[in-house]
């Protein structure tokens, strides 16, 4: 699940952070990438970074974070930033997180309490659309949504809100709704094996054992 805030170092200057970041089934984050103008190049890499963009210029940016867990899967989060110069009004910082309710593997917890206004002002308005098709599917900070009638699958879910100075953002993360029509997950592939994958000198008659576990 990328997801990723920054603040404001300077007019040009922006701290970034994918602390927020995290793998809905227990695994570890490895990679990270950014790409500060949505041109497919790399600029930073990292869990943190900082970017000077008086190079660039003020002007507003579509940015995204890219992580890959300790299993090679692949997430993405863009959203908009507005970097003011010397002057100006910021748009929102949009940033949210989710998790999968622990008795409906089809229900989608939504938190978008991380937004926030950097140059101190008030988010008005906020909805969401939980498979970019344009259309709003719920409103408010903390929404859920049942995937039970769109099936698993890969969804592209958009948090949109608007400030007090009437000035917009959108922040779009990719999700998996992995369960099947039976609402349960498969088993997570054996791990810790004794003897240790690729052992030698192992005796004909050893005992095998592995850890496994149930993700429901």
């Amino acid at each position: 699940m990328a997801c990723y805030t920054y603040e404001f170092a300077s007019s040009w200057i922006v701290n970034f952070d994918a602390g927020y970041s995290s793998d809905p089934d227990g695994g570890s984050i490895q990679e990270y990438a950014w790409d500060f103008d949505n041109d497919g190049d790399d600029e930073k890499w990292g869990e943190t970074t900082t970017f000077d963009f008086s190079d660039w210029g003020a002007g507003t940016y579509y940015m995204a974070l890219w992580i890959k867990d300790d299993d090679g899967e692949e997430s993405l989060s863009r959203k908009y930033i507005r970097v003011p110069g010397n002057q100006g009004n910021d748009i929102p910082m949009n940033a949210f997180t989710w998790e999968y309710d622990e008795d409906n593997g089809y229900l989608v917890n939504f938190d978008g309490t991380l937004t926030y206004d950097p140059d101190g002002g008030n988010i008005g308005e906020k909805a969401w659309d939980f498979n970019n098709d344009g259309d709003d599917d719920g409103y408010g900070w903390t929404p859920s949504w049942d995937y039970t009638d769109w099936g698993a699958g890969s969804y592209c879910a958009v948090l949109w809100t608007k400030d007090d100075e009437g000035d917009e953002n959108l922040c779009r993360t990719y999700i998996e709704v992995p369960f099947g029509e039976d609402g349960n997950d498969p088993p997570n592939p054996p791990s810790n094996p004794s003897p240790a994958n690729h052992a030698t000198g192992v005796g004909i008659n050893a005992d095998l054992s592995w850890d496994c576990s149930d993700p429901n």
